[in-house]
């Protein structure tokens, strides 16, 4: 019989606004259904407030093989029914895609931690909250609550979920006895690699930012590198959803300072399913975030066929080297600048070789698929430790 896992996630498909934890679960239970009964638990709307069309709430619904119930509010408070939820008994594990979310991680767990339940195997994938980046972020209320939370013993017995060695580092700086399980991001079962010609000419340069647009993202380290260019002609179009409306705020007038050789546009917001069609129109990924556990983003560019130009607070590490793009620490802003200038130099036969080595790249890391499952069917199949 296969075991029952419930999900713990604010966000699911249909949704698309929320970030990295929409995909990441359902990569999982993507590619391990056939091995466990998945059952997600989250809300029944986007991560902008936007609610999902024809959509029952507050019940269970199979869809594409897996047991979804898309809470509401509104019908009933969030505290009380995800409570209800977590302390049923068929649960073999649970699963939470957080840590500092109020009700789909930080409720769930104070109702085990204070209840009988408390010995059934939780797993805790903190999605890079832990990061430098993201935590430093209202760092002194984000330490407050880690303090109350060991007081608490509120992770005890908790199998914690790294995507990384870097990101299994963050976890034990904060909680130095967590037991960690290093399982990396999954991609769609059937993903390919491809390649789509783009013209390029020195002197030109098409670059694209797709992320949340929030502070942690890095959209105004990217304009204001792009402020300091003196020459080409560079084009940065903007994808993502307004996370944050007063960061966005300060990106506009960045926009609005640019000197006349660099074309700033935002182009709303992007579904999933469109993103392969839309990358391959651009030279280069850009994109300086904060910190980023895995950043989806950057394999899709690299599946796409696209180099990236992104920040040295990711996974993705020695990227020049592999002539698949460039990993600058933030410390270096005039780096950023350096390498923009190379690429608008660029020309075809340069951007073209970049290309052939990213899809050698891709091809070989969707080749190593089976060995990332198998990590993943690992973290699920664990026990909990005794007491």
């Amino acid at each position: 019989m296969k075991k029952k896992i419930l999900i713990l996630v604010d966000w699911y498909l249909p949704g698309y606004k929320g970030g990295g934890q929409i995909k990441a679960v359902e990569y999982i239970v993507e590619n391990l259904k056939e091995y466990f009964d998945f059952y997600i638990l989250c809300r029944d709307h986007d991560a902008d407030g936007t609610s999902y069309p024809g959509i029952a709430t507050n019940t269970w619904i199979m869809r594409d093989g897996i047991w979804i119930k898309y809470m509401s509010a509104t019908q009933q408070p969030y505290r009380a029914s995800i409570t209800a939820e977590v302390a049923l008994p068929q649960w073999d594990a649970i699963y939470a895609n957080s840590f500092f979310s109020t009700y789909f991680s930080i409720i769930p767990l104070l109702a085990r931690r204070f209840s009988a339940s408390s010995k059934r195997p939780f797993i805790l994938a903190p999605r890079g909250e832990f990061s430098p980046g993201a935590f430093n972020l209202k760092r002194w209320k984000k330490r407050a609550f880690v303090g109350l939370a060991k007081l608490l013993g509120l992770h005890k017995n908790v199998l914690w979920h790294a995507s990384t060695e870097l990101e299994q580092a963050d976890i034990l700086k904060q909680f130095s006895q967590a037991r960690v399980h290093i399982a990396r991001e999954l991609l769609p079962p059937a993903v390919q690699s491809q390649i789509t010609p783009l013209e390029k000419e020195p002197g030109q340069l098409r670059l694209i930012f797709l992320s949340r647009i929030s502070s942690k993202k890095g959209l105004d380290i990217a304009l204001r590198t792009l402020s300091n260019l003196d020459h080409g002609q560079v084009t940065l179009d903007i994808y993502g959803p307004i996370e944050d409306a007063r960061h966005w705020s300060e990106c506009g007038a960045l926009i609005a300072s640019m000197p006349s050789n660099i074309t700033v546009k935002y182009c709303g917001e992007l579904p999933h399913a469109r993103i392969k069609e839309v990358i391959p129109a651009y030279h280069f990924l850009f994109f300086p975030t904060l910190g980023e556990n895995f950043g989806y983003v950057i394999i899709e560019s690299l599946l796409a066929g696209r180099p990236v130009l992104i920040s040295d607070q990711t996974p993705w590490r020695e990227l020049q080297q592999k002539q698949i793009g460039f990993d600058i620490p933030l410390a270096r802003p005039d780096l950023f600048v350096q390498t923009l200038q190379t690429l608008i130099g660029l020309n075809q036969a340069g951007f073209d070789a970049y290309q052939a080595s990213v899809s050698a790249y891709a091809s070989a890391y969707v080749a190593s698929q089976s060995t990332l499952v198998n990590d993943s069917f690992a973290l699920f199949s664990r026990g909990q430790s005794p007491e």
